[in-house]
């Protein structure tokens, strides 16, 4: 039944994954993946299209839990037929976040990090930093694997202070469904500002499928963001607005009272999804 197979991708956190295979055989045709042993639900995540004896399989932002085998079944009446792919995710190194700390008591003063129950040591990922009464974490970023709960830990003679702060890095996946007649023409703006692909911005074309993924969101990527289509009919657009939620706290330790204050840095960033239709008879 297949006339052309999928076959294995490798792409980075962040970026889209596409599978796509050519079919034959007498109508109705069904269509079916799987990933390892499950099989695939549409989510804002995921997309499949069957459309004129062509499968794809369109992942719009991989993450590591992407990674494995992919398996496309196709049936009809006669039988059904298999062919399979693996997906590779590679980590890609982003900016740096830097959370921070102000201390005060006696010395010598004691600092431990951690994330969850793991001690963070020095490495390429983190690095520990201890200047006068400022203690700081610098962590690299790889991912969603950096998504966790970090503690800093304070200590000396006369007792000890903890804060627990939670950090989650994500991107945004802006997602734009056209109809009409192409070939379509493709542009995002920013604060009505053009977008060009860079390392900080991705942007994917398949298909009837536009997608802007925005790397590791950042204070600076909140706004409004729009996507213009066009044809030779004419043009349309849709927008939305992209929020950062901020939530952070620094502490003085003074190891028998912790005082809150304004803590450096570090977001919460949730991710925003668009997912609207933009039609051009």
């Amino acid at each position: 039944m297949f006339i052309k197979k999928i076959k294995n991708v490798s792409t980075v956190v962040g970026d889209a994954a596409v599978f796509c295979c050519s079919v034959e055989g007498s109508l109705p045709l069904s269509v079916l993946w799987k990933k390892d042993e499950n099989w695939i639900q549409d989510d804002l995540k995921i997309k499949q299209i069957f459309q004129n004896k062509e499968a794809t399989l369109r992942i719009l932002a991989c993450e590591a839990i992407h990674r494995g085998k992919y398996t496309c079944h196709v049936v009809n009446e006669a039988g059904q037929d298999v062919c399979s792919a693996t997906l590779t995710v590679q980590g890609i190194m982003g900016s740096v976040v830097t959370m921070e700390c102000r201390v005060a008591g006696s010395l010598p003063l004691s600092v431990e990090w951690s994330k969850g129950k793991q001690k963070i040591t020095e490495s390429s990922k983190y690095k520990l930093v201890h200047i006068e009464n400022r203690v700081l974490l610098e962590l690299k970023l790889t991912g969603s694997v950096d998504t966790g709960e970090y503690s800093c830990k304070v200590t000396n003679k006369a007792g000890s202070c903890v804060l627990h702060e939670c950090f989650i890095c994500k991107d945004a996946s802006l997602h734009c469904e056209m109809s009409g007649t192409p070939p379509f023409q493709v542009n995002w703006y920013k604060d009505n500002r053009p977008l060009k692909e860079d390392r900080k911005c991705k942007m994917v074309n398949v298909g009837s499928f536009a997608t802007l993924h925005i790397m590791k969101l950042e204070q600076d990527d909140a706004g409004l963001y729009e996507c213009r289509v066009s044809n030779n009919v004419g043009s349309k657009s849709c927008q939305t607005t992209i929020t950062l939620k901020v939530s952070g706290l620094c502490f003085l330790c003074l190891l028998s009272i912790c005082e809150l204050c304004l803590f450096n840095v570090t977001l919460f960033n949730e991710q925003s999804a668009l997912h609207v239709i933009v039609s051009l008879q």
